[in-house]
């Protein structure tokens, strides 16, 4: 799995020097009006980066985003060409900030505003056998029951407003499967299991749903509930007879990007290192422990830790 080269997602250090972006080259004394315009134009660029991040209602919905929250994920790889572009172009907005006249909370901000765009950029343009990883990759299951049980669970809306806004998103179910389908070509054969398993299992999570609304006076999920378990029960069955792929595979270069780009700055030898040490000393513990309770308890000795 290999992405192509990208100019906004490099393999090394961010563009810019080492505060992240901006000019590069001998520092200069920040007077107060280069820290003024430098602030400003981070707080436009952060209104911006904030807009970017609330085109996806499910992340609305954990952002706690008050934005498209009756709505569903857009499947289509137009929508993926606009996110893709947009990532883009604030990173390339991110270039030209002078990083060393913000505040110091404002520099890492941005540091980590650029590495959630550069990993938006590394997804959205990842191969796989050749062909874009979302044509490959259904997610219905986590596209529709996300933002369900999360407005469910962990709204702290009034019901009635939370209740409303999960049958807005039920009515859109049909329209989204339609589009996810027509989006996949032989997808990778695990994915399809994966999404297949999730999407059988929405209909448990909608009767809880159809019950709580009950409970809170609202009646029940109505027409809007009908028609999302008929739509996920025939896509589930068109998942089923899909032709896929086994093809998966990632290769060294991107899974060290991978890395990079989730603010990680451990090599892959250190992160095995230290995972290594972690399992052996955990191991020695539970060793330790076993002969303890052994001696303490009277058990045979060949009693194991599990």
């Amino acid at each position: 799995m290999s992405p192509p080269a990208d100019p906004d997602v490099p393999s090394g250090a961010p563009a810019g020097g080492p505060s992240g972006s901006g000019p590069s080259g001998p520092a200069a004394a920040v007077t107060p009006e280069d820290a003024e315009r430098a602030g400003a134009r981070w707080q436009a660029l952060a209104a911006a980066f904030h807009e970017h991040l609330a085109r996806d209602p499910n992340l609305c919905v954990m952002l706690g985003i008050d934005a498209r929250l009756g709505e569903l994920p857009d499947p289509t790889r137009r929508a993926e060409e606009e996110d893709l572009s947009g990532a883009r172009s604030l990173l390339h907005e991110l270039d030209v900030l002078d990083v060393s006249a913000l505040s110091p909370d404002d520099a890492l901000d941005v540091r980590l505003a650029r590495l959630t765009l550069q990993a938006q950029v590394h997804d959205l343009t990842r191969l796989l056998d050749g062909r874009p990883e979302g044509d490959q990759k259904p997610t219905a299951g986590d596209d529709i029951g996300d933002g369900l049980f999360l407005q469910f669970v962990n709204d702290p809306r009034p019901d009635r407003e939370r209740l409303e806004t999960i049958v807005k998103r039920l009515e859109r179910v049909p329209a989204y499967l339609a589009d996810a389908l027509a989006r996949l070509d032989r997808p990778v054969a695990r994915w399809v299991d994966i999404d297949r398993e999730k999407v059988e299992a929405l209909p448990q999570l909608l009767d809880t749903l159809e019950a709580w609304s009950e409970e809170v006076g609202g009646g029940g999920l109505g027409p809007a509930g009908l028609r999302a378990r008929a739509a996920l029960a025939d896509h589930a069955r068109h998942l089923a007879a899909l032709p896929t792929s086994d093809a998966l595979h990632l290769d060294e270069q991107d899974a060290r990007e991978l890395v990079r780009l989730r603010g990680i700055d451990l090599e892959l030898e250190q992160l095995h290192a230290l995972a290594r040490d972690f399992l052996a000393e955990t191991a020695d513990t539970l060793e330790t422990l076993r002969g303890r309770l052994v001696e303490k308890h009277g058990l045979p000795a060949e009693t194991t830790a599990a």
